[in-house]
């Protein structure tokens, strides 16, 4: 089975959805406002619950079409991508360091739903909160997920093969807390080589040890020969963000060259929280100066092996396939043939001399 397309309504920090066409999708969420939102200009449930305090928060769910919609429903934290974009989608359950509460253990929740033809449907969550405060925020989303099976020639691919279509709509769920004063803390917790999009690169993973959001974060990365100060690579993103007790696996190309063996160091600076009184001076990517209140300097050592290099370069669609064997092999034969012409062609001479 292949999924043909999967439409995620995430919201970015959860100030909205990423619009489609209303043709796309079969049915819509809305998040009935709850009288524990701490900010009830948000457009999801951003909750201040008492420990040991159980809570019912309700959704409508509507669809607009002919026919009945199965939905399957996904709680889960939020986690950062490696762009330092905020994901609250399911599927991406990683990135956990230092969490007190899954959120997705205090939600008791139906795994399914079906909406009628025309029809709206009321869909309740139940939070219970744990019996002891935790300090900074839970942050997650409630994934509500259609998945339609159709035999069509539209949803058939050439091998005959039924085609899935997935069609998700994202809404945030935070839990806030005890309220104080949280400083946010990062580490440089790991360096090694991968590759992205079948692409060399090496990966630096910034860990967000506390449960707040890191925001405004700028990243400068640079590798170097380990001992040296020359840099090889570099990767340099801003506008990005990390949520709670996550890390971010932040990347930094090769542009096509190949990974060579060795040993290297990463040198990480990361900036966050821009401020025109900021302590700390960025240069951003126009070259422009920005203050930051926030800024912290890494260093990681770690070695490529042999074996690893060649089986990334090997998978790197960037690099050129070497056909230098192919080329010696042809060299080869060629001058094997023209040693045999050589030699039929003395021989004959051999031949019509001794004829004479």
């Amino acid at each position: 089975m292949k999924k043909l397309v999967v439409l995620l309504f995430t919201l970015a920090i959860f100030g909205g959805a990423k619009a489609v066409e209303a043709a796309e999708l079969n049915f819509s969420v809305e998040t009935i406002p709850s009288e524990y939102q701490v900010d009830e200009k948000k457009t999801y449930l951003d909750l201040r619950l008492a420990p040991k305090q159980e809570r019912e928060e309700r959704f409508i769910l509507t669809n607009g079409t002919a026919n009945p919609v199965d939905l399957e429903i996904i709680i889960n934290h939020a986690v950062t991508n490696m762009n330092g974009v905020a994901n609250y989608s399911a599927g991406e359950t990683k990135n956990t360091d230092g969490l007190v509460y899954m959120i997705e253990d205090l939600v008791t929740y139906e795994k399914t739903v079906s909406i009628p033809a025309n029809s709206s449907v009321t869909y309740p969550i139940t939070i219970k909160m744990p019996d002891k405060e935790y300090e900074g925020v839970l942050a997650g989303g409630v994934t509500f997920k259609e998945v339609s099976k159709t035999e069509t020639a539209e949803s058939t691919d050439a091998k005959g093969m039924a085609i899935e279509n997935e069609f998700s709509f994202v809404k945030g769920l935070v839990l806030h807390g005890k309220e104080g004063e949280i400083l946010p803390e990062l580490n440089l917790i790991a360096a090694h080589p991968t590759q992205i999009n079948g692409r060399n690169a090496f990966t630096t993973t910034i860990q967000n040890k506390q449960p707040i959001y890191v925001s405004q974060v700028a990243v400068i990365s640079e590798i170097v020969k380990k001992g040296t100060t020359e840099v090889l690579y570099t990767n340099q993103k801003e506008n990005m963000q990390m949520v709670p007790n996550s890390h971010m696996d932040f990347p930094t190309p090769l542009n096509g060259k190949k990974l060579e063996a060795g040993d290297y160091t990463a040198k990480v600076t990361v900036y966050a929280g821009k401020d025109d009184a900021g302590e700390y001076t960025y240069k951003n990517l126009a070259e422009e100066d920005e203050t930051y209140t926030d800024k912290w300097e890494f260093s990681k050592d770690f070695t490529v092996k042999a074996e690893e290099a060649k089986k990334l370069n090997k998978k790197d669609v960037s690099i050129p396939e070497d056909n230098s064997n192919v080329m010696y092999i042809l060299l080869g034969i060629s001058f094997l043939v023209i040693l045999i012409l050589l030699v039929i062609i003395l021989r004959k001479r051999s031949h019509e001399n001794k004829a004479k």
